[in-house]
């Protein structure tokens, strides 16, 4: 189900998903660039998921959250032709097969930084993720994630925008 874009409450980010992005003008080898990176946004619309996971480890205060996007395919072709167009560092995970299964299944994630580089590289040709992306890119600004916590650890606030951010990409899906 999809969530409505009135639902967001962010009127900032719906003014610059209703803008088209203006692209310069490119050299034939950026524009091979650029219709690889499409293709690889056309994919991710259709099959990727953007999400924050969040775990409790034992003994630590808080929950841990990480920015994580995901493909699964069916194809290893495919998964492959998907990677190393994105040229970024990313997990590939055979699923294991059930009986539901009629093919081999693959996931390809991006964690963390990777994850937020994999966006930005796709996000100029992105059209229903979009919204998810720049959601992302806000959590990732807001709440502080790829910085040290440092002696004294994150202010409480960071802590209740990170599970906001969780809930709000989750309600996008």
């Amino acid at each position: 189900m999809y969530s409505n874009p009135s639902d967001f409450n962010t009127p900032n980010l719906m003014k610059i998903t209703s803008l088209p992005l203006p692209l310069p003008p490119r050299t034939p080898t950026e524009q091979s660039r650029d219709l690889e990176l499409a293709w690889c946004a056309g994919m991710f619309d259709g099959d990727g998921c953007v999400f924050i996971s969040r775990q409790k480890m034992a003994g630590r205060k808080n929950r841990t959250y990480r920015l994580v996007l995901s493909l699964v395919q069916n194809c290893n072709v495919t998964a492959d032709h998907f990677r190393a167009t994105l040229g970024l560092p990313h997990c590939l995970v055979a699923v294991r097969r059930s009986v539901s299964h009629n093919r081999q299944i693959y996931d390809v994630r991006y964690d963390g930084v990777h994850a937020l580089s994999a966006l930005r590289l796709m996000e100029p040709f992105l059209v229903r993720k979009r919204i998810e992306a720049l959601a992302a890119r806000q959590f990732w600004k807001e709440c502080r994630m790829g910085v040290l916590p440092g002696p004294k650890g994150l202010p409480p606030e960071v802590w209740r925008n990170r599970e906001r951010y969780y809930w709000k990409l989750h309600n996008l899906k």
